[in-house]
């Protein structure tokens, strides 16, 4: 790939290709490996807490594969990587839109599991695999061969690609057919989820609306995509006088290609919108699991008795967030799962590691990533690193208060209340308390009143 790209920067040099020509010839590859990196990034990010997010990467993968088999056959000039792309991923094609299908149904229903049901959607692609299994045991380099045939003329393509079953025309419009199938019915999916949402009236709307916007806009753009490429494909196969250069300088490449990079970019930017939506079909189980069923008292900590008593009240009672959110909208779920949340921040004090995060927090808990994200934003109406601070500051007062500061420097106390960096104890201090570590000790040592 990156002799095929130095290959055609030296082309555009030499040539000095218009500067709009030489942004559609780059392009798709930057395009390519931006999407891989973005893929790979929000797969090592979120495989562990929201499993049904493995979908959505692996259909980035495969669109980033699309990509790729575009470039080497259209600007790519390179026998070796046609010939290693030619054929050789083309059955995955047909998984993008199974893929697509599963990550909105998981994210619509909150839960990512797979049924035998599922199996017939990996029938076209076996399908296909197994339509294609001779031309994997070709000998190299009779690929080579068949690759530098349309590394000097494209439309070989319609020879080349008569010699298979199906046809390689026959079976191009059917691949991008099935994609734009799933999708529209993917589509429907979430037009249907949220004409029966007040019907349903079990979810919360705040963790609803976002979800579906995005879901919406990601469907629609790759619905965008498919179309065109459809269209260039059936313009390709029905017109054997098409050459590259029709292809190169074809709009359709360029909106296609911005409106799939969007994805990854506002996913990203606003990575809330992969938490999904929390459904309650699990709280009887947490229930069990807590012996209790509505929110009560929390213990104190016997080790610090002051930290617990210190923390600001951040949660609202149930009746007020029933008024808040309406009452047709049963919450008290949401309510009994925010109490745990503080039961484990003041019993477990796991926010005394440095590393602490909200991925720690929801496998202590044993709750998907984004029933955590909800509750913080809707229940708790605070913010998680702002609740972390808060026991981590209050905690640091707890050991000053008490004569810490005869043994341990500031810095010491500060790292041993969960802080990585004296920096952030510093900043934390003063955000919670309105002074400094040091100026509260000195606050304390002349007598006077401090205030949180």
């Amino acid at each position: 790939m990156a002799v095929a790209f130095i290959n055609l920067a030296l082309r555009i040099f030499v040539h000095q290709k218009p500067a709009w020509l030489v942004l559609s010839l780059i392009m798709p590859l930057i395009i390519t490996l931006l999407i891989l990196f973005l893929a790979a990034l929000h797969l090592f990010h979120n495989w562990r807490i929201q499993p049904h997010s493995l979908y959505l990467s692996a259909a980035l993968g495969i669109i980033a594969l699309l990509f790729i088999t575009h470039y080497v056959f259209i600007y790519g000039a390179s026998e070796f990587w046609l010939a290693v792309f030619f054929i050789h991923f083309s059955p995955l094609h047909l998984l993008l839109g199974p893929l697509l299908l599963f990550y909105v149904r998981g994210t619509l229903t909150d839960n990512h599991r797979l049924t035998l049901r599922d199996a017939w959607h990996f029938l076209p692609m076996l399908l296909d695999l197994i339509f294609r299994a001779d031309y994997y045991f070709t000998p190299w380099s009779i690929k080579m061969d068949l690759a530098g045939q349309m590394v000097r003329d494209i439309r070989s393509l319609h020879q080349i690609g008569a010699n298979f079953f199906p046809p390689t025309q026959v079976i191009m419009p059917i691949r991008f057919m099935s994609m734009i199938g799933y999708t529209v019915y993917s589509l429907w999916l979430v037009r249907r989820f949220r004409r029966q949402y007040p019907v349903l009236k079990r979810i919360p709307m705040e963790a609803v609306n976002p979800v579906i916007r995005f879901l919406t806009y990601m469907l629609a753009i790759c619905l965008l995509a498919e179309n065109s490429f459809f269209i260039l494909v059936i313009r390709f196969v029905t017109d054997n006088s098409l050459d590259a250069s029709h292809f190169m300088n074809d709009p359709l490449l360029i909106i296609t290609a911005l409106g799939i990079i969007s994805i990854p970019v506002l996913i990203q930017i606003y990575p809330q919108v992969l938490y999904g939506i929390p459904n309650r079909r699990n709280w009887k189980k947490h229930k069990e699991r807590d012996g209790r069923t509505a929110a009560g008292p929390l213990p104190v900590s016997q080790e610090d008795p002051g930290n617990a008593s210190r923390v600001p009240v951040v949660r609202a009672t149930l009746q007020n967030l029933e008024q808040d959110a309406g009452a047709d909208v049963p919450i008290s779920e949401f309510q009994a799962l925010s109490d745990r949340i503080m039961q484990v921040m003041d019993e477990q004090r796991p926010w005394l590691a440095y590393d602490f995060s909200l991925d720690d927090l929801a496998k202590i808990m044993d709750v998907p990533k984004h029933h955590l994200y909800y509750c913080f934003n809707t229940i708790l109406k605070t913010r998680f690193t702002r609740l972390r601070a808060q026991y981590r500051v209050r905690h640091a007062q707890y050991l000053i208060e008490n004569g810490g500061t005869q043994t341990k420097t500031l810095e010491s106390i500060g790292l041993e209340s969960g802080f990585s960096t004296r920096g952030t104890f510093i900043t934390s201090f003063r955000e919670v308390t309105g002074l400094t570590p040091g100026d509260y000790l000195r606050s304390l040592e002349s007598g006077g009143e401090v205030h949180a």
